[in-house]
């Protein structure tokens, strides 16, 4: 029977890669998948094999994202096990890996999973979204992450790695075309420019029409628009040094997804209107939505950055790496957040919720490493450094909503929230790895980090209403407390601020958080026999504060959230048998301290209860992630992987989503279904001399989970099972290909976040089924 092998090379420096023997999606380039073959990888910022790395590991080959027609990053959620990309409605994706993560939509606050793309630290999650194309892979490691790399994470940590410029001229182009015209075609070109430079660039474009539409009336939504491009220069100017520069960046001018209306709760039901009460339900399809009459609801955005990497061997066992990253990000988005839409009774617009979202960011990091390479020990020592600005804005209409009637006897319509976080963070860290025997070996790390983060923010008054309302309220707060009432000449020299301080005076409010953390890992790995590991692996990372984009009636409803702790304990083995059989298991218990959580706080009238960035004190995961590959026939690969999760609140009382004050003892975190899991196919069988066919399937699977702790049944996300497949025929070398392809073939309706703002419960649905043609060339 034949044998099938990877033979994936990888750059130092980068993440370890292909666990799971090395997941079927590699096979689809023509690679091997057997765990018994000496695959590199670099997870200790070393090389090594796969078999020595002591960590959950998942991968995904660049080929086979461009056969799966892969065009977002929620859809990493159905070939990552234990990966889920939340919808949020806003540019936020949110990421959880294993159930760690929040359900936060502030700009400035970072993700529970640190993504990068090239070693650069993404600390903006929003800025994650264009990363997918021209990619050699994609590694995904899980667990706590920091003792190596530039962003502290408690989740685990996702890289993406671009393809590099090659040593000799290469072209490529791929397109594919499928439903909803949706039009999607990339290109690269790369080759040498002298004996010492070599350049890659590559550009991809995403152009789709409508696919929601409007259930009370003819009208559609939901046009996609995307470019991005990359640019890459290698340079060796001596033969012990290699510089490599990366500018990259991407538009999105799509419209924003209107999400599905399931429930009309009033936070004030003696204040809500009829036609807020009359709010049609969504029906149940994924395509049903209802918005605002007459109204744009798009976004303008984009993000540009550029790095350069720098690799100085200053003998055969010294080498420094500097690596030093600029970028720019700038959101503009119109959302329509309350899936009202219009009423035909009153014959105008239901404006519970209009939502637009301004931010404008600059980050920077420097990173800089020496690694040294003894007979009988690894060392590696570095610094990095970062600052990142991160101003944003949230403007508020909420002229129909039931908590502004009658604020102090003034309608309040609309307010803006406007805040702006300062962050430099600096750390030094180092690794070693130690063999103790032939067959067992000790890796340890440790990192220290100092943040100081800076605040200034307030509510700003929309237009009049706010303002009337709130200085109502601050003087009567004050003639309560024993204070005299400010004057009008008082109010006048106060700004345009409305929340008030401690005195109930208007002003911007200022806050700083200083924290410092010191992550670590120990890993301890065990070769009994030449293709099994057995590993154990205690760690522990952080996940840094942040304060909340609200709008708050007093400066105090911005008190940040504290930095998250989570102390991992993992045991697990990998097995690479023969004929392409492999196996890997992993058993795990996670700590939490102070876990960061989407809740809600009551700040007064007249908004009530609002969403914001809770610390629940204490909260546990534990599960189970297991994945085996077979390959019962030559030219067939299949994977299958699961993960079981259990998780629970120990300590934390505090609003629900549906505004109950309750002690969450005993609950549930939200996304962390029970069982997830995934199985693979693939198989490619010569035709002729020159052609292969080849057929892929995968099948994922999320259990029943919930957007909030201790919530009810309506912020449920029910369990869903999706289909892809595809079919083709290509060159035996590669050259060319044709397929077609399908996702969520059986047009299952799903949801992936459910969300309360304002009078309303509204979830954002899946995609429906899509499917298309598709052609790749290159030589």
């Amino acid at each position: 029977m034949k044998s099938y092998r990877i033979t994936l090379a990888v750059t130092a420096g980068g993440f370890a890669l292909l666990g799971a023997a090395a997941q079927a999606q590699a096979t689809e380039a023509g690679a091997s998948s057997s765990l018994d073959e000496a695959i590199v990888v670099t997870a200790n910022r070393r090389e090594e094999r796969l078999s020595d790395v002591g960590m959950s590991i998942t991968a995904l080959n660049g080929d086979s994202l461009i056969q799966r027609s892969l065009t977002n990053v929620s859809e990493l959620s159905g070939l990552v096990p234990g990966l889920t990309v939340a919808e949020t409605g806003t540019s936020i994706p949110v990421y959880s890996l294993r159930g760690v993560g929040t359900n936060e939509q502030t700009i400035g606050n970072a993700s529970s999973v640190a993504i990068y793309l090239d070693e650069v630290p993404l600390p903006i999650p929003a800025t994650t979204t264009g990363a997918i194309f021209d990619i050699q892979r994609i590694e995904v490691l899980k667990g706590p992450q920091g003792t190596l790399y530039g962003q502290n994470s408690t989740g685990g940590a996702i890289n993406y790695i671009t393809a590099k410029p090659t040593d000799d001229f290469r072209a490529g182009v791929t397109a594919s075309f499928g439903r909803f015209d949706t039009l999607s075609a990339e290109a690269f070109i790369s080759g040498p420019v002298t004996d010492s430079l070599k350049f890659r660039f590559a550009a991809r474009t995403i152009q789709g029409g409508d696919w929601q539409h409007n259930f009370t009336r003819d009208d559609s939504i939901g046009e996609t628009h995307k470019f991005a491009a990359r640019g890459l220069l290698e340079w060796d100017p001596a033969p012990n040094l290699n510089i490599l520069l990366n500018v990259n960046g991407w538009t999105d001018k799509s419209d924003t997804i209107v999400p599905q209306t399931i429930a009309v709760i009033p936070q004030n039901a003696a204040r809500a209107l009829p036609r807020t009460l009359r709010i049609p339900l969504s029906p149940s399809r994924a395509r049903a939505a209802n918005w605002d009459a007459g109204k744009d609801y798009d976004r303008d955005d984009y993000f540009y950055q550029g790095s350069i990497r720098a690799v100085w061997k200053l003998d055969d066992i010294v080498s420094l790496t500097s690596i030093t990253a600029l970028g720019r990000y700038r959101l503009q988005a119109d959302l329509e957040l309350d899936g009202a839409g219009f009423d035909v009774i009153d014959q105008q617009n239901v404006t519970l919720v209009d939502f637009e979202q301004r931010a404008k960011a600059k980050t920077f990091s420097q990173e800089v490493r020496l690694a040294v390479d003894l007979p009988a020990v690894q060392l590696l020592l570095g610094t990095n450094y970062s600052w990142n600005d991160i101003p944003e804005s949230k403007i508020q209409d909420l002229r129909d909503s039931s908590s502004g009637q009658n604020v102090f006897g003034f309608k309040v319509s609309g307010v803006s929230a406007e805040i702006e976080q300062r962050v430099k963070s600096l750390a030094l860290f180092a690794n070693v790895t130690v063999p103790l025997t032939d067959s067992l070996e000790l890796i340890a790390g440790i990192r220290y980090n100092k943040e100081t983060r800076k605040f200034t923010g307030c509510t700003r008054d929309l237009n009049g209403g706010t303002y009337n309302a709130y200085n109502a309220f601050n003087n009567f707060a004050r003639t309560s407390n024993g204070l005299p009432a400010l004057t009008a000449d008082q109010l006048a020299g106060t700004g345009d601020c409305v929340s008030s301080n401690a005195q109930f005076i208007p002003e911007l409010g200022h806050d700083v958080l200083k924290e410092d953390n010191v992550p670590w890992n120990i890993n301890l790995n065990w070769k009994p026999l030449a293709h099994t590991l057995v590993y154990a692996r205690i760690s522990q990372g952080y996940k840094s504060g942040t304060f909340p984009a609200l709008a708050g009636l007093t400066n105090s409803a911005y008190s940040p959230a504290v930095q998250e702790a989570l102390t991992a304990y993992e045991f697990g083995t990998k097995i690479a048998l023969t004929r392409g059989i492999g196996f890997e298991g992993a058993a795990f218990w996670y700590d939490y301290t102070d876990k960061q959580q989407s809740g809600r706080v009551n700040i007064g009238p007249p908004l009530g209860t609002v969403p914001t960035t809770i610390n629940i004190p204490q909260a546990r995961i534990r599960g189970l992630e297991a994945s085996l590959t077979l390959a019962p026939l030559e030219g067939l690969t299949i994977v299958a992987s699961g993960v079981y999760l259990d998780s629970k609140v120990r300590e934390y009382t505090g609003y629900n989503l549906d505004n109950v004050l309750l002690d969450q003892k005993g609950y549930a975190l939200n996304f962390t279904p029970k069982f997830s899991g995934n199985i693979d196919l693939n198989y490619k069988q010569n035709l002729t001399n020159n052609a292969d066919v080849f057929v892929g399937t995968n099948l994922s699977y999320r259990g029943r989970t919930t957007s909030g702790i201790a919530a009810s049944q309506r912020y449920e996300i029910d369990r869903y099972a999706l289909l892809d497949l595809q079919a083709g025929i290509g060159s035996s070398d590669g050259r060319w290909k044709a397929w077609v392809f399908g996702k969520n073939v059986t047009n299952k309706y799903y949801w992936t976040n459910v969300l309360r703002v304002s009078d309303v419960v509204f979830r954002y649905a899946g995609m429906p089924a899509t499917y298309g043609v598709a052609l790749s060339y290159s030589y």
